[in-house]
C-alpha cells in the first residue's frame, strides 16, 4: 500500500440519469418539506423510529463491511435526489458489479415504500453493524411509532458467489459504479466539474467512521430538493460521537449552483474514493474545478471544525 495518493480527477456530470434500480426516477416530485436549517451533526431518525432483526448473529453468514457501506451509500445517492416524503410503489433489490455477492433489498409492508423510512432504516441499520461489529446478512424491521413501516435487507445474492476474506475494495477504474448522477438536478447549463483528491498528513482515521461520517452527510442532504440552494457558503457534517467531520465550501459559483445537488455528487465522489484500497485510512481535501476555475474546496478529517489541514505531495 502506497504511502499517499496521486491526484485525481474525475468529471461530476450534473445531467444525466440516476444510477439505481429500475423505475426508481418515475416517482413524482411532490411533497418536499419546507426549509430547514443547515445542521452541524447528521440528521439522525426521530424518536419514535426504530429498526429489530429476527437474525441472530450465529445463524446468519459474514459479509464483507466494504460491499454493505458500498451498497449503503449508493442507496443513499439515489434516495435523497428524491422527494423526502414520497414513496416508491415497488419494493427494490440492489446490486454492484464492483461488489459481486450481495444485495440490498428495501421494501414496504405492501411492497413499496416512504423514502424517510428507507432512509432512516439504512443509516440505523449500518450503525447497528458497526455498534455490533457484526458486517453479516441481516433482515431488519422498519417501526414507525410502533408499526411496521418496512424491511431493509442484507443478504446473500442467489445470482452470483460471494468471496469471504477480502475486502472487495475498488479498483480506479471501478469508480464509475458509485458516482451518483440525477436528472433532478436543475442547472442553467449543462456543467462538468473536476474533482481533485489530495491526501492529508495526519494519524490514520478509523474506516468505518469515515463511511458513517458520508452517511451522515448524504442524510443531512435528504430533507432539501437537490436544486434547493443552501443557506451559507458552507455545508459541515459530522456524526455525533465520531471525531471527523466532512465540510464543502462554495468559493465562486453560479448563483443557485451551491446547492444540496452538489453536495451529494461529491459526497459520492468522496465515498468512491474511500472504497479505493489504498484511501480508506485517510484524511482528505479536495478542489472542485469548472472549466479550469476552482468553484469549491472541502476536506473529511478527524477535526470536527473540518479545518484543511497539511496536503501531501502527489
Amino acid at each position: 500500500m502506497r504511502s499517499h495518493f496521486p491526484l485525481l480527477l474525475i468529471p461530476l456530470l450534473l445531467t444525466t440519469a440516476l444510477a439505481l434500480p429500475t423505475d426508481i426516477n418515475t416517482i413524482p416530485a411532490t411533497n418536499h418539506l419546507p426549509s430547514l436549517p443547515t445542521n452541524l451533526t447528521a440528521f439522525l431518525p426521530p424518536r419514535g423510529f426504530s429498526i429489530s432483526t429476527s437474525t441472530t448473529h450465529s445463524s446468519s453468514v459474514p459479509l464483507p463491511s466494504h460491499s454493505i457501506f458500498a451498497l449503503t451509500i449508493q442507496a443513499l445517492l439515489s434516495l435523497v435526489s428524491l422527494p423526502f416524503t414520497s414513496s416508491i410503489p415497488r419494493a427494490k433489490a440492489l446490486r454492484l458489479p464492483a461488489f459481486p455477492g450481495i444485495v440490498l433489498t428495501l421494501s414496504g409492508p405492501k411492497g413499496g415504500f416512504e423514502i424517510r423510512y428507507a432512509i432512516w432504516g439504512l443509516t440505523t441499520a449500518i450503525k447497528y453493524m458497526i455498534d455490533e461489529q457484526a458486517f453479516r446478512d441481516f433482515d431488519f424491521d422498519l417501526r414507525w411509532l410502533g408499526g411496521s413501516v418496512g424491511r431493509v435487507r442484507f443478504i446473500v445474492d442467489p445470482r452470483g458467489t460471494l468471496e469471504i476474506g477480502g475486502n472487495n475494495a475498488m479498483s480506479q477504474d471501478e469508480h464509475s459504479s458509485l458516482i451518483p448522477t440525477t436528472n433532478n438536478l436543475q442547472q442553467a447549463r449543462d456543467t462538468v466539474y473536476e474533482i481533485a483528491f489530495r491526501t492529508i498528513k495526519g494519524p490514520p482515521m478509523p474506516f468505518q467512521e469515515i463511511m458513517m461520517t458520508i452517511i451522515g452527510s448524504l442524510t443531512d442532504c435528504a430533507p432539501f430538493a437537490p436544486s434547493q440552494t443552501l443557506l451559507s457558503q458552507r455545508f459541515i457534517s459530522s456524526w455525533p460521537g465520531y471525531s471527523e467531520s466532512f465540510s464543502l465550501n462554495e468559493l465562486e459559483m453560479p448563483t443557485k449552483a451551491f446547492n444540496y445537488g452538489f453536495v451529494t455528487l461529491v459526497l459520492g465522489q468522496a465515498a468512491a474514493w474511500y472504497l479505493a484500497e489504498e484511501n480508506e485510512s485517510k484524511g482528505v481535501s479536495l478542489l472542485v474545478k469548472d472549466g479550469g476555475k476552482i468553484v469549491a474546496s472541502g476536506s473529511l478529517l478527524p477535526d470536527p471544525k473540518g479545518e484543511v489541514g497539511r496536503v501531501d505531495e502527489a
